[in-house]
């Protein structure tokens, strides 16, 4: 940012004060984008045995979220980095219901001043797993499972790869890829 400043001094000697004022005036409206983020993080991780468990069920909230398969594990973990204002806010969770992992991920309230909150996640489970993910806003990225994958989404983009089959409903912007699908691959949009 200093040198970002000390152009600033030269410009203003070699081009005037006008042109030195509109890139002053420039950067402070970038500045605060990078402010706008909760003021809050911590990193927390979750994990389930699998047993008898072979679909994970998942809705989460805003953020991106990659789910990796191919794990020779008996565990499914959850890593989450979570930006948050209130950590009374913060729902994440992780349990075996009636033979199926639910993850659960969001925020409750809602009046925040600057960006929502938001968490960037990670899922490693084994590679036999199918699953069902339903997600807000923010890049979905899939691998590497042998069961059937299920995306509803807001928008982001979506790319999902070596997986035994996928259906995609996605609400807006984005663009959807696809790879190495070994069944049926459904892709719609919806409003």
């Amino acid at each position: 940012m200093n040198e970002m400043i000390s152009h600033v001094y030269q410009l203003t000697s070699l081009l005037g004060v006008g042109t030195a004022l509109g890139i002053g005036l420039s950067l402070s409206m970038v500045a605060p984008a990078a402010a706008a983020q909760p003021p809050h993080q911590y990193e927390r991780t979750l994990t389930l045995q699998v047993d008898d468990i072979e679909h994970l069920h998942s809705r989460l909230g805003d953020g991106p979220l990659r789910v990796v398969g191919g794990s020779s594990s008996d565990q499914i973990e959850v890593r989450a980095l979570i930006f948050y204002y209130q950590e009374d806010d913060i729902v994440l969770s992780l349990e075996n219901i009636n033979g199926e992992a639910r993850l659960e991920g969001g925020f409750v309230g809602g009046n925040y001043s600057g960006a929502d909150p938001f968490m960037e996640v990670e899922i490693h489970l084994p590679a036999h797993f199918s699953a069902d993910i339903r997600h807000g806003d923010g890049a979905v990225n899939v691998n590497d499972l042998d069961g059937m994958v299920t995306i509803e989404t807001g928008s982001g983009d979506i790319h999902v790869e070596n997986v035994g089959g996928v259906r995609i409903e996605h609400r807006s912007g984005g663009k959807v890829q696809t790879r190495n699908i070994r069944g049926p691959v459904r892709v719609s949009q919806r409003s």
